[in-house]
């Protein structure tokens, strides 16, 4: 009857979807063991390429003429796989770079830091960052920053910002008080320790902060 026939088919459909599904993961499990012979990894399988996706057998005359076909897709995803991880690691450090400087200018600002007067007096990151050993740091191939690391340029990152502070203050000062811009006693400031230097520049602001109001 049609019913009969119907499930007939029906049947069939799926023994026929069952064997193309077997035929699959063998050609799939093949390719991925030969490429990794090659030294390619798991990661660079290239595994809904329509070569590798095929419902046929893999012979050895097969592999020899897909084999260029495949080592390209997945040198491709190799290649791919890299960059990607070279980027995560950059952005680790990077991360790490940034939350130092971010506590760094939060120390230099003093009891200014709120005061939007001196928005943009600390140096901006990216200035810090172009800093030649915090550069070495962002490009080294690490996974992220040791903390002693971070602990040893830390003094450093801390001088920078207060002297970018202390540059941007005095020539305000200068200029309200009608003196050349880049006046600066040398001496004076250099005698000062940094804790010393942040209330000298906290005062400095204060009195800035008092003649604009």
């Amino acid at each position: 009857s049609g019913l009969k026939m119907r499930d007939w088919h029906l049947a069939a459909s799926r023994v026929k979807a069952e064997q193309f599904k077997k035929l699959r993961e063998e050609r799939t499990a093949m390719i991925l063991a030969k490429l990794l012979v090659l030294g390619y990894e798991e990661d660079d399988f290239p595994r809904w390429h329509y070569e590798v996706y095929k419902s046929e057998v893999l012979t050895d005359e097969g592999w020899e003429r897909i084999r260029p076909t495949i080592v390209e897709a997945a040198e491709s995803n190799k290649n791919n796989r890299i960059l990607a991880e070279i980027r995560r690691r950059k952005m680790r450090r990077s991360g790490a770079l940034t939350t130092l400087w971010n506590d760094v200018v939060v120390v230099a600002s003093g009891t200014r830091v709120l005061n939007r007067a001196e928005r943009g007096a600390c140096p901006a990151l990216d200035e810090f960052l172009d800093l030649d050993p915090v550069a070495a740091l962002l490009e080294a191939d690490t996974d992220g920053i040791p903390q002693e690391e971070l602990d040893s340029i830390r003094p450093y990152a801390l001088e920078f910002a207060i002297q970018g502070r202390r540059r941007y203050l005095v020539k305000l000062h200068n200029i309200w008080n009608g003196l050349p811009v880049d006046q600066v006693n040398e001496e004076e400031w250099s005698s000062l320790s940094d804790k010393r230097t942040i209330v000298k520049l906290d005062l400095i602001a204060a009195e800035l902060v008092r003649a604009v109001n």
